[in-house]
């Protein structure tokens, strides 16, 4: 087991004895510490509450901290924000968006599934600096504990601040909203723009022979042109129903030829539906059949 303390939080692996990996016991101690030193630096006039923004990211034991951290902030007497699965920039900017006093992040980042942190933000959704962080960790170390009455515990609610955030970064100078494209929409106009092309194909190429021909044979004529309106329309189902099974199965893509755009395989997602319709209709009313 592992415990790592630092003027930037803590962060270890979870389980073991107290001191030896993040334990339940040493995520209260320093949740606690975070308080105490938060009121310290952020004093105010007696009632006037303390607000803290927590987020998390998506580990095992992220809502098993969460609730020992929000469990602890609250026995101290502040509010809680929680703002839930959050990366770090979304919980830094959720505490400028809430006005909060503090916030802490729960990750641990690039290391492996049993590690788990505390990272102390301050009331600019900023990192605490050097001295703030070893107030902390001397705080956590006496382990000097008073919480608050029934009468005095905080707060909890959940927010979702990820639209926010986004909104926050388009309305920035130097970022130009209108010009912004999402990859899916520029995947959807692409895919639209082939499924439109590949159903007008049969009825043009119906056309371009009764031209060069000079003649309309009227049954291969009207089997190509019906043949293209059938086919423009099983395109968009069997293009759906591939999409359903792909994300089903968690397969997408088989290489990229377009930007923003699927791989070649994609090209055949309505083929494989408009070919088998089309085979059973030749079947059935033989559309070649030319006297």
């Amino acid at each position: 087991m592992t415990l790592i303390k630092s003027i930037s939080g803590i962060r270890g692996t979870i389980g073991g004895a107290p001191g030896e990996g993040l334990s339940p016991l040493d995520i209260v101690k320093f949740t606690y510490a975070y308080c105490e030193k938060m009121r310290e630096r952020l004093p105010k006039a007696e009632g006037e509450r303390y607000k803290v923004v927590v987020g998390k990211d998506a580990r095992l034991s992220g809502d098993m901290v969460e609730q020992l951290v929000c469990g602890t902030l609250i026995a101290c007497g502040v509010d809680v924000v929680k703002a839930g699965l959050a990366s770090t920039p979304t919980t830094e900017m959720a505490v400028v968006f809430e006005e909060a006093d503090g916030g802490i992040i729960l990750t641990a980042s690039h290391n492996p599934k049993q590690w788990n942190a505390l990272k102390l933000l301050n009331e600019k959704g900023e990192f605490l600096n050097a001295s703030e962080g070893a107030a902390i960790l001397e705080c956590a170390e006496k382990e000097d504990f008073t919480f608050a009455d029934v009468d005095s515990l905080g707060d909890i609610e959940e927010k979702d601040f990820t639209d926010e955030h986004l909104d926050a970064v388009l309305a920035l100078p130097a970022v130009d909203a209108e010009d912004t494209t999402t990859t899916g929409e520029v995947e959807e106009e692409t895919n639209k723009f082939f499924n439109t092309f590949w159903a007008l194909v049969p009825p043009v190429i119906a056309i371009a022979l009764a031209l060069i021909t000079k003649e309309v044979y009227s049954s291969l004529f009207i089997g190509i042109v019906l043949g293209g309106l059938l086919a423009s329309i099983v395109s968009q189902i069997g293009d759906l129903c591939m999409s359903v099974i792909k994300r089903t199965y968690g397969i997408k893509d088989y290489g990229k030829i377009f930007p923003g755009h699927g791989g070649v395989m994609d090209r055949f997602d309505s083929v494989f539906a408009i070919s088998t319709i089309l085979l059973i209709v030749c079947i059935l009313f033989p559309p070649f059949a030319i006297k």
